[in-house]
């Protein structure tokens, strides 16, 4: 046989072998029967699970290590994972089920199937999720990233999980295992998703990127509205740094059935909670909750505290019990916004046990309202906030929150002790009916005088309601108040919330009352920006042929002083000394120090101290020289701003309460 003849011999043999081997390859990919899934398979696909429709089976445990994408329209994918486990180490989403654009739906209707196995993470896995273009009424100009660790879902796909354990997955920003993006379906049955993480929605996120259900593109209208339907499947150890430790759901809809979501954590602050479910703020209210079966929502943190530790509705929703509810159920719910009026679990015409339902806040006892069918936590009364009104005499106001016990059966009782020296204790009380309450916004309010002595006493309030005796209390003093006032921002608050302790504890000094809590506080000085309004109207000179005096005022320092103000123009380059002799006894001369053009003269009470609570009627005389003299006090300053038509009303009401103040201190 020459040697063209073996050669031609060779190539058949070889295209007979070539032949062979593509028809093995043939049946075990393309066969009617479900194809192998094994590394082999795995390495030859770049890393990645299937892209193209079909049903696949594991035969081994395998290591993915990038990103799979259905991108063929109604595709539809089957994977038996076989008892086997997916472990995946890329840095985007496992699979991301359909796909969009900035400008169009490209693969619609989009089915995934994964069945009996596992799938988690490789050490040092960092996970971030992948990115999604939003349907919306323009659609989306630049991607959002960070969505669906393990599963992404766009527009108008479905996938179902039966029986598959998902642990260690992390997104940025939504579903750390699972992102249910717009128009897209999650059906979970049996199961397990734990050890998750992302910033919304540890485990699974549904989040829609409209208002609305449906979305209108270049002519087609869309329904935009994503799904999840969790059934028998356990929700654990998940964590989201903002909303949703377990699931989040903002403008989409969400079934529970049969499942157990606890020890997930929110870490949220604000509006955000849901250590179990969080169920955001959506101002059309469109998303939806369904319970039915045995149903555990229980045993989930927040750091927000534990109204927002369970399910929690950052907006008030009404939960629709889909089924019959097991009596098992037990389902902890807290609401950013509680009132009795708002119905949480609407009851349908299904069976329910009562018990079944928590309300996060002890305070609020959960009860059925027969007409509407519906389960809510009944809210207690509650203090919203305290003021002190310095209108003539201290007036102590608790603000309260009645909720839904605005009524008739109403009342609010005050009392508080106080004790003299040598005297029996004296106790003040009053019961105010409802109707004698003050309406303020949604609240109500009722004024307490408070005893000029008693600035340290202890008030409580106790506000009755309701039919069955049940009763909230607080206790506060005005030097709480007062001092909670000093620390804060607004400086005229500080100033007058100082001046009132000092005052006050001045007073109780001379009582020997409570003067194990005076006060101690200084820096307030009501002198120079008052000086002007008082000028003429605060003193009595019996010589003062040039009007060289200016004006007065009082510095409610840790020193009750008085300031007098003399011109410089009249007095000269220097300033003259003054003398001054007190009415109790004892005398002093006080040197000038310029202050602009006036020479200040600070007089500190015959103690040199200042002047106590009982001295403020106690008049002084003073000279200048042999030309000017008279006579002044701190009383006499009081009631020239009392009196005055040009210092301001918060000034005049100042000096009307300390002018009272010291009314009772001397009686």
């Amino acid at each position: 046989m020459d040697i063209e003849v073996k050669k031609h011999i060779k190539a058949f043999a070889a295209l007979c072998s070539m032949t062979m081997v593509f028809s093995i390859f043939s049946c075990a990919v393309f066969a009617d029967g479900p194809a192998t899934i094994d590394q082999g398979f795995i390495d030859g696909n770049g890393g990645k699970l299937p892209e193209t429709a079909g049903t696949y089976t594991l035969s081994e445990d395998i290591a993915v290590s990038d990103t799979a994408q259905i991108a063929e329209d109604s595709a539809n994918i089957a994977i038996d994972l076989n008892g086997h486990t997916i472990t995946y180490s890329g840095s985007g989403s496992m699979y991301i089920v359909g796909k969009t654009t900035q400008t169009e739906v490209v693969a619609d209707n989009v089915n995934l199937t994964i069945s009996n196995g596992s799938i988690t993470t490789a050490a040092g896995y960092t996970g971030g999720g992948s990115t999604d273009y939003w349907i919306s009424s323009t659609m989306c100009t630049t991607p959002d990233v960070g969505r669906g660790g393990c599963f992404l879902l766009q527009y108008g796909s479905t996938l179902n999980l039966n029986d598959v354990a998902i642990s260690k997955f992390k997104s940025t920003n939504e579903g750390g295992a699972i992102h249910v993006g717009n128009g897209s379906q999650l059906y979970m049955n049996g199961g397990s998703i734990t050890g998750c993480s992302s910033a919304n929605g540890g485990a699974i996120s549904v989040h829609c990127s409209s208002k609305g259900r449906t979305s209108t593109i270049n002519g087609v209208t869309y329904n935009i509205c994503g799904k999840a339907e969790i059934s028998g499947a356990t929700i654990s150890g998940n964590t989201a740094s903002a909303m949703g430790g377990g699931i989040r759901v903002l403008r989409g809809d969400l079934v529970l059935a049969d499942c157990v979501i606890t020890d997930n954590t929110c870490k949220g602050s604000g509006a955000n909670g849901g250590g179990g479910v969080g169920i955001s703020n959506s101002t059309n209210n469109a998303e939806n909750l369904a319970i039915k079966g045995n149903v555990q929502i229980c045993g989930n943190h927040s750091t927000h505290g534990a109204d927002r530790a369970d399910l929690f509705f950052s907006n008030v929703k009404t939960i629709l019990l889909a089924d019959d509810l097991d009596a098992a159920s037990q389902i902890y719910f807290g609401c950013q916004t509680w009132s009795k009026n708002d119905q949480y679990f609407k009851i349908d015409g299904h069976s329910y046990d009562l018990n079944s339902f928590i309300s996060a806040n002890s305070a609020n006892p959960v009860c059925y309202n027969s007409s509407n069918d519906a389960i809510m936590a009944i809210v207690a009364p509650r203090f919203t906030g305290y003021s002190v009104s310095l209108d003539g005499r201290i007036l102590f106001t608790p603000e309260i929150d009645l909720q839904s016990y605005a009524d008739a059966n109403t009342s609010v009782t005050y009392s508080y002790e106080y004790t003299k020296t040598g005297k029996a204790a004296t106790t003040v009380t009053k019961t105010l009916a409802f109707s004698e309450l003050k309406k303020k916004g949604n609240n109500y309010t009722l004024q307490i005088p408070v005893k000029p002595s008693c600035l340290t006493a202890p008030i409580q309030i106790t506000v009755n309601y309701g039919t069955n005796g049940d009763s909230i209390s607080d206790t506060r003093t005005v030097e709480q108040y007062a001092q909670s006032i000093a620390k804060g921002n607004n400086a005229t608050q500080k100033e007058i919330a100082k001046a009132l302790l000092i005052y006050g504890g001045y007073a109780q000094v001379q009582l020997k009352i409570n003067t194990n809590k005076l006060p101690n506080v200084s820096g307030v000085d009501f002198n120079s920006s008052f000086a002007d309004n008082i000028q003429g109207e605060a003193y009595t000179v019996t010589n003062d042929p040039n009007n060289a005096y200016y004006g007065a005022s009082v510095s409610f320092l840790s020193e009750v002083s008085v300031k007098m103000y003399f011109k410089k123009s009249v007095l000269g380059d220097t300033a003259p000394d003054m003398t001054v002799a007190y009415a109790s006894g004892g005398s002093e001369t006080i040197t000038g120090k310029a202050n602009g053009g006036y020479y200040e003269y600070v007089i500190s009470g015959p103690s040199g101290t200042g002047f106590a609570a009982t001295q403020y009627d106690a008049s002084f005389d003073f000279a200048i020289g042999s030309d000017i003299s008279g006579s002044y006090s701190v009383d006499t300053y009081l009631k020239a701003i009392k009196n005055s038509s040009t210092s301001s009303d918060a000034m005049k009401n100042l000096a009307e309460a300390y002018y009272n103040f010291a009314l009772k201190c001397l009686a």
